[in-house]
């Protein structure tokens, strides 16, 4: 009987924070816990199988943004997360979870799928 975890190695899900919902063509959002949306994808042998945009719940609130988007991005069952910046918070959740955060330096370039397919090639996060 085949290991559900080593099956899930083959298939990773990246979350990164956009500015819209404007799915890969989109701008990341330059502030994680206030970014108005995430676009979740599931990929595979470093190409995308699947992809949506879903409302960050955190951006509605006025205190602790980050901390609720880090909490929904853990309850999608994230693997890696890509960002210009992490707080504190969100950075020891996340890392707490086992999900791996990866920094993206230019946050207005249009390379969704790029980054996202090569999530390996940036600088991870590791620190706050």
């Amino acid at each position: 009987m085949p290991n559900k975890r080593s099956s899930k190695k083959d298939r990773v899900r990246v979350a990164i924070p956009l500015e819209a919902d404007e799915g890969l063509d989109s701008v990341i959002s330059l502030h994680f816990g206030m970014c108005p949306y995430f676009l979740i994808a599931d990929v595979e042998n470093n190409k995308i199988i699947n992809w949506q945009t879903k409302k960050n719940p955190g951006a509605e609130l006025d205190r602790r943004m980050g901390l609720e988007a880090a909490s929904f991005l853990v309850d999608e069952s994230v693997d890696v997360v890509i960002a210009v910046t992490l707080g504190e918070g969100p950075f020891w959740l996340l890392s707490g979870k086992s999900i791996k955060a990866y920094r993206v330096l230019d946050g207005k370039a249009k390379k969704i799928a790029w980054y996202v397919e090569n999530y390996n090639k940036l600088d991870e996060i590791k620190e706050v």
